[in-house]
């Protein structure tokens, strides 16, 4: 994404009238982290999350700190390496830490379906991006031909392999991407709630 005059307008626009930072162009204005996120991009990002490595991190500061703007630069480099982005606020009344359930619950809301393209802004929740992963993989629209296609294929092999704790909800994935593609909207719904 490169710096026009209508994203340079709105990135003023949003840090005028709120002070936060916007969700796009936050690149263009960012000072004094860059270390922390090239650590983080090269111990994390580029080789250990890579190889099926895990890791939790929290991100902890008053108000007006730059939390924010810190977390929205380091979603823009786990874009660029193919991560899935989710963002989700824990709070004791809406999102208890340790109800894994309302958690759970959050993260399938949230979780980002991201365009590069510019104009195209982002979406939200699991469905949306079980479908835009399997466009993206088969490289197009979808139709009962995608049943087919060797990337189609290749993509239920790898979550039929993958380190997925639970039976069900690798099944439940693999059930979703057949129920768009045989376009059986009722179960599309029930995998969906």
């Amino acid at each position: 994404m490169s710096l026009t005059q209508p994203l340079a307008r709105h990135i003023i626009e949003v840090l005028g009238s709120s002070g936060t930072p916007p969700q796009k162009g936050v690149q263009y204005f960012n000072v004094g982290n860059s270390s922390l996120l090239n650590a983080l991009d090269e111990f994390y990002l580029n080789s250990y999350l890579q190889h099926g490595g895990a890791g939790y991190k929290m991100v902890i500061g008053d108000y007006g700190s730059g939390k924010s703007h810190f977390l929205y630069c380091l979603r823009d480099i786990a874009w660029s390496r193919n991560f899935a982005v989710v963002k989700v606020d824990l709070s004791p009344l809406e999102t208890p830490y340790n109800d894994q359930r309302e958690v759970y619950a959050a993260v399938a809301r949230n979780l980002i379906w991201h365009e590069t393209e510019e104009g195209i802004s982002d979406e939200y929740g699991l469905p949306r991006f079980l479908e835009g992963t399997l466009q993206r993989v088969v490289g197009g629209e979808i139709s009962l031909e995608t049943l087919k296609h060797p990337y189609y294929k290749a993509l239920v092999d790898t979550v039929d392999a993958a380190a997925i704790d639970s039976t069900s909800y690798k099944a439940a994935i693999l059930a979703y991407f057949e129920a768009l593609i045989r376009e059986q909207e009722e179960r599309l719904d029930a995998l969906s709630r």
